[in-house]
């Protein structure tokens, strides 16, 4: 049992989500380049990975023939039949040609198709859970800083990246610290991979935190119409009721300010203003 290759295997599996027989079909192309490089001698050549034990199996096919002429594709009737009793001539025969430290080389291989490879199995795993997910609010870990304020925030399956400029400046966070933040790109990256973007300064993350806050603008009995922000300072934000009994800007302040409360908690203090929409413009000013 390759112990190695499972951790390795059970890793991506848990942490990345990535499917098992991705991770072993990509190792096992890789190990077949690394085969033809150390194996001499032979022909066609196969490498086989058992999924649940780690085991690997480098296999040749050779044609079994009276007279050898081509040692590297042709095995004699004598050595095939003590390989295989029940062998005949014209068979071909699949054997074993399995290196003893290859396990090792295995290990080598699999970190490298970590590294390499695998980044589009994980690319297809963000995309499928994240791409439909842009403009909904996620939460996850601080796990680092790079290249000065931008963060790395562990979402459970992948790390998301919230950029200095995607938060307020008057904002600080410590390693381990939870926050909530606007799911708002899945680009590719340069290396064949993808990111998913944080944002905690546009206009829209205030919005959704008001969808979560007030149910009348889930069910559009309210909308907004207009909404516009200076990340950390204020937000100013125009509302409109569809329904004549309902006060828009009273029903996203909500009782005693228990709605808006919730929101500015969130946005550490910031000032919001929200106010009645009105189509004449100087009515509006």
């Amino acid at each position: 049992m390759n112990k190695d290759l499972l951790a390795i295997f059970e890793y991506l599996e848990r942490e990345k989500g990535i499917k098992r027989e991705v991770i072993v079909k990509a190792i096992e192309e890789s190990l077949l380049t690394a085969a033809r490089k150390s194996i001499k001698g032979v022909g066609k050549i196969s490498v086989q990975i058992q999924p649940k034990s780690g085991e690997i199996e480098v296999y040749t096919q050779k044609k079994i023939v009276k007279n050898v002429e081509n040692s590297e594709d042709e095995i004699s009737l004598e050595e095939a039949l003590e390989l295989t009793p029940d062998c005949q001539l014209g068979q071909w025969l699949e054997i074993s040609i399995t290196p003893q430290d290859f396990g090792r080389i295995a290990a080598q291989a699999a970190r490298q198709v970590i590294s390499g490879r695998l980044k589009t199995a994980e690319r297809d795993v963000i995309h499928e859970e994240y791409r439909h997910r842009l403009g909904e609010i996620i939460s996850g870990t601080v796990t680092r800083f790079v290249r000065g304020r931008t963060i790395l925030v562990d979402l459970g399956k992948v790390l998301a990246v919230m950029p200095d400029k995607n938060y307020p400046y008057s904002e600080r966070y410590n390693i381990g610290d939870r926050i909530q933040a606007l799911l708002y790109e899945v680009k590719e990256t340069e290396g064949g991979g993808a990111e998913v973007i944080l944002t905690r300064s546009h206009s829209e993350f205030v919005q959704e935190l008001f969808m979560q806050e007030v149910p009348e603008l889930a069910e559009k009995t309210i909308i907004i119409e207009k909404i516009v922000r200076e990340p950390g300072f204020r937000t100013k934000m125009a509302v409109r009721s569809f329904d004549s009994k309902i006060d828009p800007v009273g029903t996203c302040v909500g009782v005693r300010g228990t709605r808006i409360k919730n929101v500015i908690r969130e946005l550490n203090n910031e000032k919001i203003d929200v106010i009645p929409y009105s189509d004449d413009p100087i009515q509006l000013l």
